[in-house]
């Protein structure tokens, strides 16, 4: 049950797609490893439920997503670790049942928030726009695994925040630092 796929091992139904190891219903997708259900997606270990995600981490109903580990169920995040029930979050560390947060560390059922405080839905959307610039032109957080990485037990994969975060740039930093209630300690507790 594989075709137009190349590189695949120990897996079954699995649909244009490359390096897949230990996984199931995988559809065009890259460098999946003991993953199911999967699609459009690209670096994707030990979660299921994937949809036009790339770099999941232990992860469970992810669609749009980018850099998450150890979450569920959240829809439009990046870089969100630890969290559930999130939507359209952004840098966020233990947070669960909200939506809209930039930079936020153990809110729960909360939305509009930077660094933990509300702001309003039009500053959010404001702030929310420069970075997606940010990370479109600027930022690299996932990095290409080895060519012959689905050959090994299992491929190499960051799974500590700190490697996403050490490419970013200072001028994304820079612009951190502009945003309302600015907490560096809620950065390092999120980057730690």
């Amino acid at each position: 049950k594989i075709s137009g796929s190349r590189h695949i091992f120990y897996s079954s139904d699995v649909i244009d797609s490359i390096e897949v190891v230990g996984s199931n219903i995988i559809k065009n997708s890259k460098q999946i490893f003991s993953s199911s259900i999967v699609t459009n997606s690209n670096k994707v270990y030990r979660s299921s439920n994937v949809n036009d995600s790339e770099n999941i981490v232990s992860s469970t109903t992810i669609i749009n997503g980018r850099s998450l580990i150890d979450s569920m169920l959240c829809f439009d995040c990046s870089e969100v670790v630890s969290s559930k029930s999130l939507e359209n979050c952004f840098f966020c560390l233990d947070c669960m049942d909200s939506t809209n947060l930039m930079f936020c560390k153990g809110l729960k059922s909360s939305e509009y928030c930077i660094f933990n405080k509300p702001i309003g839905k039009r500053q959010f959307d404001l702030f929310a726009q420069q970075y997606r610039e940010f990370m479109t032109d600027m930022l690299a957080f996932a990095r290409e695994w080895p060519n012959e990485s689905a050959k090994r037990e299992a491929p190499f994969i960051h799974m500590n925040f700190k490697l996403w975060y050490d490419p970013i740039s200072k001028e994304f930093w820079k612009w951190a630092r502009t945003l309302p209630n600015f907490d560096s300690m809620i950065i390092y507790n999120i980057t730690l």
